[in-house]
């Protein structure tokens, strides 16, 4: 019998906690539409691209895809905070820029960015407007990458990426830490399509504190040729880049009425 009462006190006090979530999540979406004109959530997509050491400064080469989600809560019409995830794939190989055939490298890896932007309209501008229906504006913020999974190789030596870092045969080519932390900066252009329903286009770069993206981190004890002409390999004086061209989708939430979104709440 005492196991019988176990059972169920543990039964019941599963649900009342269950019961507890779901009225939390109740109370948190009533709370939140009640600000709803200044919420909005859509979808993107578009192209990526990496900028470091096998390609320097050349934009939009070797693009490849990146698609997220993201919410945007508009403090007035002109300034923004937008949170987004985003997935998003990289590659590169010195065979494609040129940029060193002799060392011979390349890489692909696929990743997922959260980032925290802020975003200054140079119009007054919201979903649903009627006078300014478009308008520029500036982003920037904070970014966290977290790499799935790097592959590549350099004169002739292939790497990996795993959970303690970024290995080759011979040696370690990478940091062991996985994170990615980057400062970030972009521009775009805002425009509303109907009362709800709006798009954007955004082009972004992503500072990168580390400079293993690509697996060309550092060279050690290498005996394929003279310690003294090895530097080639690397650039040790900055970090790598990536940057994404996205085109989004917004849907604007409305807000209901003061007192009608009170009401709601006092039903609880």
């Amino acid at each position: 019998m005492s196991e019988i009462k176990k059972d169920c006190t543990f039964v019941a006090c599963k649900k009342m906690k269950i019961n507890k979530l779901i009225l939390i999540f109740l109370l948190l979406v009533t709370a939140f539409s009640c600000f709803g004109q200044r919420m909005e959530v859509g979808v993107n997509g578009g192209a990526s691209y990496y900028l470091g050491d096998i390609n320097p400064g050349k934009h939009f080469i070797e693009s490849d895809y990146t698609f997220g989600l993201y919410y945007r809560y508009n403090f007035t019409k002109r300034i923004s905070l937008k949170v987004s995830g985003n997935y998003l794939r990289l590659h590169s190989a010195d065979e494609k820029t040129k940029e060193d055939l002799i060392r011979n490298a390349w890489f692909k890896s696929d990743m997922i960015d959260i980032s925290l932007l802020g975003e200054i309209n140079f119009l007054p501008f919201f979903i649903g407007a009627k006078q300014h229906i478009w308008t520029p504006y500036l982003t920037g913020g904070f970014s966290i990458g977290l790499p799935m999974n790097i592959e590549g190789g350099f004169l002739n030596d292939e790497f990996t990426f795993n959970n303690e870092g970024l290995y080759s045969e011979r040696e370690s080519v990478g940091q062991k830490n996985s994170i990615i932390p980057n400062l970030v900066i972009g521009f775009g252009i805002k425009v509303s399509l109907s009362k709800k329903v709006g798009i954007h286009v955004e082009w972004v770069m992503h500072k990168t504190f580390v400079d293993w993206i690509d697996g060309i981190y550092y060279y050690d004890n290498y005996d394929f040729f003279d310690r003294n002409n090895i530097l080639y390999v690397c650039n040790t004086t900055n970090t790598d880049w990536y940057s994404m061209f996205q085109l989004g989708l917004s849907y604007k939430f409305e807000m209901p009425k003061k007192k009608k979104c009170l009401e709601h709440l006092n039903n609880f």
